[in-house]
């Protein structure tokens, strides 16, 4: 092999191992999804995110989600086409972690949101919605 052929290997292999990495960190129900943004928001008043006996984060549902998302997301990227966050289809918990999952009236667009509560208030939560596509 040459140098450039060398080189042009190295550079695909780095690229595929760089993929596989960042695919790693994803939840599995977003691997093969596009982020197309993502917003972060505070939620006052956010009490007892993760219910401790159940780990479901049952008190937040739509009203919430639509607080942090907003009530809807505009792809700027395709069609310009608005897609309305309809409902929570997931609540889970990871540790002190709520994560809600969000469909919207598009079927390959819906939102990822994880909320923390902050160490400061303890009563104010941290929040990202992340919009996916796929």
């Amino acid at each position: 092999m040459t140098t450039k052929q060398n080189s042009n290997l190295s550079f695909i292999l780095g690229s595929a191992l760089f993929v596989l990495c960042l695919n790693s960190f994803l939840p599995e129900t977003h691997a093969a999804s596009v982020v197309l943004t993502t917003i972060r928001r505070n939620l006052p008043n956010a009490y007892n995110l993760c219910e401790p006996e159940t780990q479901v984060c049952t008190r937040y549902g739509l009203k919430q989600a639509t607080a942090i998302c907003g009530p809807s997301y505009v792809d700027k990227l395709v069609d310009f086409k608005t897609y309305t966050y309809q409902r929570v289809t997931s609540q889970r918990c990871f540790g002190d972690r709520c994560h809600l999952e969000v469909s919207t009236n598009g079927s390959l667009i819906h939102a990822g949101i994880d909320c923390i509560l902050t160490p400061i208030t303890g009563t104010t939560a941290a929040c990202n919605c992340t919009v996916y596509r796929g």
